[in-house]
């Protein structure tokens, strides 16, 4: 029923789904960053996502950077980044560019599936128009189209691309059928169809956008616990004794999920003259927390008399969330970058990224704890499960007379730490 799947797109999502359709079917990759697909064609994954043992086992998985890799392929799936700009207005850049790549190579009988986040109706108001214009056939009678939102949690081991029901949805039976196949037969994945291709771009929005509120609820409420002398945690622990009481931790909400996808709801909503009062409070509260870390660290240097400029400070973790080594759009980033403009120095340690990104980014890195660099204060910003191997002693070696810690993930010994969330 299907022969050869064209996967456009190589990042997080689309490279352990080409992987494992690669394991049955023959599937060609395709990203547009040479060195990407270089690295995946030689069976290496900068990401660390995919082990060697899972290259071996996809023994039909091709990866490239030229475009005609994409020829004669019976199905597309494109799994391209859907950021926001400046503005936080939605970047649908890379996904039209996309469109306009698997157009070029569309035949009657092709079937195109959208991964990527969307806003409800874009796959069809703006994709299909697309792909038609570029192939010369059209939708629903000579190729057809669908939508699968991803729903991969990186660096979470129990949420595997087979463990997670895969909502889809599509032009007609005929696109649902194939994508039910693909899915279920193929992979091994439980599927739930919803009822139209729209419903499933908003399932996606929403399930990210429900999670950036109930963060914004916690942390909100770990700034007024702290004020009342009150742990965020213990308050946690506590509430959570109640059988309908879904627990939420504080944290830094970054990455290119849970702080892009809200505003593409908010976006569409403007658009058709609503406001998401809740959802854009959520992004204010949420996107707030980098100034509410820096004026904490700034009042710890006024409490101890410490002179701003020229002084300086280790973060512990840079990555948008624990034990993964990603960091696009990172709340830690931002913090760096004011804490720099005061004239501070930042060393950043962070064993969970890759050596390749540490050394694009432009910033200091340490290699290890063991170093004889003195500072000011550290900062434990991401939860990483080897920060909490930290011993007491291992931290006072670190610092100055005076030096202090904020520990904004509570995972550092306690006796050792002045100021926490």
């Amino acid at each position: 029923m299907i022969k050869r799947v064209g996967v456009i797109g190589l990042g997080y999502v689309g490279l352990p789904l080409a992987i494992q359709i690669g394991r049955e079917i023959e599937v060609r990759g395709f990203d547009i960053n040479t060195t990407r697909s270089h690295e995946l064609e030689n069976r290496f994954d900068r990401g660390t996502q995919i082990t060697e043992a899972e290259f071996e086992e996809s023994i039909k998985f091709s990866a490239s950077s030229k475009e005609d890799v994409l020829e004669d392929c019976d199905v597309y799936i494109i799994t391209v980044p859907t950021p926001v700009d400046s503005g936080n207005k939605p970047d649908l850049s890379f996904l039209k560019a996309a469109s306009r790549t698997v157009a070029k190579f569309l035949t009657k009988n092709n079937t195109v599936i959208y991964e990527s986040t969307v806003y409800p109706g874009a796959t069809e108001q703006i994709c299909i128009p697309i792909l038609e214009e570029g192939s010369g056939l059209s939708c629903g009678e000579e190729f057809n189209v669908g939508y699968s939102p991803e729903r991969i949690n990186p660096g979470d081991p129990h949420t595997s691309l087979q463990s997670v029901t895969k909502v889809i949805s599509a032009i007609n039976k005929d696109a649902e059928l194939l994508m039910r196949y693909l899915y279920e037969e193929i992979l091994g994945i439980e599927t739930f169809l919803a009822s139209n291709i729209k419903t499933a771009e908003a399932a996606k929005a929403l399930e990210n956008t429900q999670r950036d509120v109930n963060i914004a609820l916690m942390n909100e409420m770990a700034v007024l616990f702290k004020k009342l002398d009150i742990s965020i945690h213990n308050v946690l622990d506590a509430a959570e004794t109640k059988w309908n009481f879904n627990r939420y931790s504080p944290g830094l909400v970054g990455g290119h999920c849970i702080r892009i996808d809200p505003y593409y709801l908010i976006n569409v909503a403007n658009l058709n003259n609503l406001r998401l009062k809740v959802t854009e409070s959520s992004r204010e509260v949420n996107d707030g927390m980098c100034n509410y870390v820096c004026n904490e660290v700034l009042d710890l240097y006024e409490n101890r008399n410490i002179e701003v400029k020229q002084s300086n400070i280790l973060i512990l973790g840079i990555t948008y969330k624990e034990n993964f080594s990603d960091t696009r759009s990172s709340l830690v980033i931002d913090i760096i970058k004011k804490l720099t403009e005061k004239g501070i120095e930042i060393d950043i340690f962070d064993p969970v990224l890759n050596q390749l990104d540490k050394e694009n980014m432009n910033l200091n890195f340490i290699e290890s704890l063991s170093t004889s660099m003195k500072y000011n204060g550290l900062i434990c910003a991401v939860g990483h499960s080897l920060f909490e191997d930290i011993k007491k002693q291992d931290i006072e070696i670190l610092l100055k007379p005076k030096g202090f810690v904020y520990d904004f993930k509570s995972i550092l010994p306690p006796d050792i730490v002045d100021r926490s969330l």
